[in-house]
């Protein structure tokens, strides 16, 4: 009596309870098992609907799960466990699965110690478990995520590292043909100064051939009564070889290959300070032809006809070397 009256409390208790619980009471030696609605209903059974045993049991376990829940029964019917609590699927009448917690316990048992009599619950964890599901995926992905991130990290530090190595190399590369750079400039400059030295000596040496050879000459020949033309042509050969001697041989150089061979024939005898009269009786040309090459050798020089004077320009480069 004191057993059943425990019993009765039980369901009423879990009849209070939400819809969500659904409690069985097994008859073990006679295998008459009874539920409450609830049993039913969660799994989109209507109330009642089908007799419960432990066989249909077994068969509305997933066939994942079906050999290890059965197996932990098995063991409370030997009595080597008095209780169990196993979580599973249940299949529904729609033929999808239902996750529920079982929770079972012997109640009674034989003079002989054989369990006669067993009582337990099946509680509704689908939403838990489903959002553990959505759980353990968001978790899966985002290790998917964080693996996928940290192998592009992985791919970038590399890769920076690469291109730091290469810098440095290029840097190092860089600095060494600097460094032969500078050290073929200093070979260059001893190179040029030694040349230069060297030209410099053969100039002198030959300017000093022109005074003391040459232009002795040619004062003789000045003073040995030529005619007019005579000693206008010598003066115009001591011209050009004061021009030779002169410093600013590289200047007139310049300016030799701005002009045409006619032009710079009367740039040179401007120079000399001939007239534009004298100039063409020299050459044989009218004193209109010298103005026009007058004209030009002064476009062709940049010299302004109001500021400067052809003569004085041209006489300023042998000024500048009173030797």
């Amino acid at each position: 009596m004191e057993r059943a009256h425990k019993l009765n409390e039980a369901r009423v208790l879990l009849a209070s309870e939400s819809a969500t619980i659904g409690w069985w009471e097994w008859e073990i030696t006679s295998g008459v098992v009874r539920c409450n609605d609830s049993y039913y209903t969660m799994l989109g059974y209507a109330p009642q609907e089908f007799p419960v045993t432990y066989e249909t049991w077994k068969e509305l376990l997933h066939p994942e799960e079906r050999a290890t829940a059965a197996a932990v029964v098995e063991e409370m019917l030997s009595g080597s466990r008095e209780a169990f609590d196993v979580e599973g699927r249940l299949r529904r009448r729609d033929g999808s699965y239902h996750w529920v917690r079982g929770i079972g316990r012997v109640f009674a048992k034989s003079v002989e110690g054989v369990p006669i009599q067993a009582f337990g619950l099946h509680v509704d964890i689908h939403e838990r478990k489903s959002s553990e599901e959505r759980l353990r995926r968001f978790n899966e992905e985002l290790d998917r995520l964080v693996r996928e991130r940290t192998a592009e990290l992985e791919r970038s530090n590399a890769e920076l590292r690469r291109e730091t190595e290469a810098r440095r190399t290029a840097e190092a590369e860089l600095r060494a043909l600097t460094e032969e750079l500078a050290r073929i400039n200093n070979a260059l400059h001893v190179v040029l100064r030694k040349s230069r030295e060297e030209s410099e000596g053969q100039v002198r040496r030959v300017v000093r051939a022109l005074h003391e050879l040459a232009l002795p000459h040619i004062q003789s020949l000045k003073e040995s009564g030529l005619n007019h033309r005579q000693a206008v042509h010598l003066e115009l050969l001591e011209d050009a070889l004061r021009e030779v001697t002169s410093p600013d041989l590289l200047q007139l150089e310049e300016i030799q290959r701005r002009l045409t061979p006619s032009e710079f024939k009367i740039a040179t005898l401007v120079r000399s300070g001939k007239t534009t009269k004298e100039i063409g009786q020299l050459l044989s040309i009218s004193p209109r032809t010298v103005e026009t090459h007058r004209k030009r050798i002064r476009r062709k020089l940049n010299l302004p006809a109001r500021t400067h004077n052809l003569k004085s320009f041209l006489s300023s480069l042998q000024e500048s070397n009173p030797a």
